[in-house]
């Protein structure tokens, strides 16, 4: 990103404080599937308060989005599927986005619901996550479902193809750690779900 003297005219407007950056002016340049492409002017002054003025572009969803680690005895759920960002298939675990009106909690039952045709009887919250917090605005919140019953078939949008994999936690643990497993959010959310598993394991 190039720096220069910011023109007068930048100078009086301010659309936003973020941080160090004074944003003068914003464009929406692409908002699609709960997707947002943002560019904003700044300034940004330096140590010797010199304003530079430059552009940041940058990502936000509005819309935050959930993750489900389902697990059943000593077996947690995963899922197999094209991610088309990476180009490759990848190990994943159910989630999707929130819709609106609906609450994380809520969106998790459905997204079990849909991928896999499971119901859980209980949602405990491992927290949240962010992705590439540099250019990207998201929020990924982590349940772990326990109490999981198969209710009926997976209902999977046209087109989706998600296959269902049960594996052992001591083999997801070690896929994990042999780099089968790569998507950052879903690491995370093995590694708590483990520290909350130990947990309830010295308690007894």
């Amino acid at each position: 990103m190039g720096f220069s003297a910011p023109p007068p005219s930048e100078q009086a407007r301010i659309v936003e404080q973020r941080g160090p950056f004074t944003v003068t002016k914003r464009e929406l340049k692409h908002n699609r599937f709960g997707m947002q492409l943002i560019a904003d002017t700044v300034i940004r002054h330096s140590a010797d308060g010199i304003a530079i003025g430059g552009e940041q572009f940058w990502v936000n969803f509005p819309c935050h989005a959930v993750l489900i680690f389902a697990v059943q005895g000593d077996v947690l759920y995963l899922t197999r599927e094209f991610t088309y960002g990476t180009g490759e298939y990848s190990l994943e675990v159910p989630g999707g986005m929130i819709e609106e009106g609906e609450t994380p909690e809520q969106a998790a039952q459905r997204e079990l619901h849909e991928e896999l045709g499971l119901h859980a009887e209980a949602l405990i919250y491992l927290g949240v996550t962010r992705d590439l917090t540099s250019r990207v605005n998201n929020k990924t919140h982590l349940f772990l479902a326990s109490g999981v019953q198969v209710i009926g078939e997976a209902c999977l949008e046209p087109g989706e193809v998600i296959q269902g994999l049960a594996i052992s936690l001591e083999n997801v643990y070690n896929m994990m750690h042999m780099g089968e497993i790569t998507t950052a959010a879903v690491e995370v959310g093995i590694w708590r779900l483990q520290q909350w598993l130990n947990g309830q394991a010295s308690a007894r």
